[in-house]
């Protein structure tokens, strides 16, 4: 009796141990499981919150990298180290995103002055071509100008008249606020291109007349503008009809007008003997033997050689001087940029 006593004390002391840690543990369990609930919760609030504020960072980043100061910023970094490509690129971009072209606004003008920098750099006559027609009306002084030199050196080197033409009657309106060299190379560049050179030494006694009258403009006489006045003012060209003419009647003395003494001294001698052959074979052998026919064959070749010589003689004279003059007008537009 005693026994199954003990025992049922010992059943229900487990029964109410079990039922203590029902109790005390699932209560527990489920607030730390609340509490793991909320901070997850709160974690993925702050996460969403940080993404969100990165977004809007990244956002602005990008918006600043497109701003003007930035790509300006980053035209001219890229002009420094020498990527003049990249930098042209950039420069262009700032100015199509600008509108202000004032003198007040320095950026716009640094920019343009820039790529005026590059083109030249670069000989990039199409650049070039690109801010005459779009910034030379909108922009003032002395960034026109500038404009107007880079255009019409590269312009001029091409040897492109008509595009020279174009740039001239644009420029005509402004001209009068431009530099006295530029005054005087703008007219006298149109002319040699067109090949005028009566016109073109018009235009050097004119500018040599005000240069006398003026004390002032003395100084920008510089080496390469003297010399251009003086070879201009003494170009005489040769005509080739009368190198054809004078050779005609006396062979090598076409070549002796147009300044080829060498050349004109060998024709002589070519043509001399040859001729001097036929008549002395015709005599000693006859009419009736081959030996004046060969010598009078070879005779005439070199006397027509002659003839076509004499001419091409003088228009290369010519092309000589205006290849020179051209040359020179080139090394003043190197000097005044």
């Amino acid at each position: 009796m005693d026994k199954k006593i003990k025992n049922l004390g010992k059943f229900y002391k487990i029964h109410i141990f079990i039922l203590t840690v029902i109790i005390f543990c699932i209560p527990s369990r489920l607030l730390a499981q609340e509490n793991s609930d909320k901070t997850t919760a709160a974690g993925f609030s702050t996460t969403k919150t940080s993404a969100s504020q990165k977004s809007g960072a990244k956002q602005n980043i990008q918006m600043d990298a497109f701003s003007k100061e930035a790509v300006k910023g980053f035209a001219d970094e890229l002009y420094l180290q020498g990527f003049f490509d990249e930098a042209a690129s950039e420069y262009r971009r700032f100015l199509f995103i600008s509108n202000d072209f004032t003198p007040q606004n320095t950026e716009n003008i640094e920019a343009i002055s820039s790529l005026c920098s590059i083109y030249r750099l670069q000989n990039n006559k199409t650049g070039s071509q690109w801010l005459f027609n779009n910034f030379f009306k909108i922009t003032s002084l002395p960034l026109q100008e500038q404009l107007v030199k880079l255009y019409s050196q590269l312009t001029f080197k091409e040897r492109n008249s008509q595009d020279f033409s174009t740039l001239f009657t644009t420029a005509k309106p402004f001209i009068k606020d431009f530099s006295q060299e530029l005054q005087f190379l703008l007219p006298f560049s149109t002319k040699i291109l067109s090949q005028d050179i009566n016109g073109a030494q018009k235009i050097c006694r004119e500018f040599s007349d005000n240069i006398e009258k003026s004390s002032l403009t003395k100084e920008i006489m510089n080496e390469n503008l003297t010399k251009l006045i003086n070879q201009c003012n003494s170009y005489k060209t040769k005509s080739p009809g009368l190198a054809l003419f004078l050779s005609s009647i006396f062979p090598g003395a076409g070549r002796w007008y147009t300044g080829s003494l060498r050349g004109g001294f060998s024709s002589f001698i070519y043509v001399g003997s040859f001729t001097a052959g036929t008549v002395y074979s015709a005599i000693k052998f006859g009419w009736q033997d081959w030996r004046p026919y060969t010598f009078g064959t070879v005779a005439v070749c070199f006397y027509a050689a002659e003839l076509y010589g004499a001419y091409k003689s003088a228009q290369r004279y010519n092309q000589y001087l205006y290849n020179a003059i051209c040359e020179q007008t080139d090394a003043v537009y190197e000097e005044i940029y």
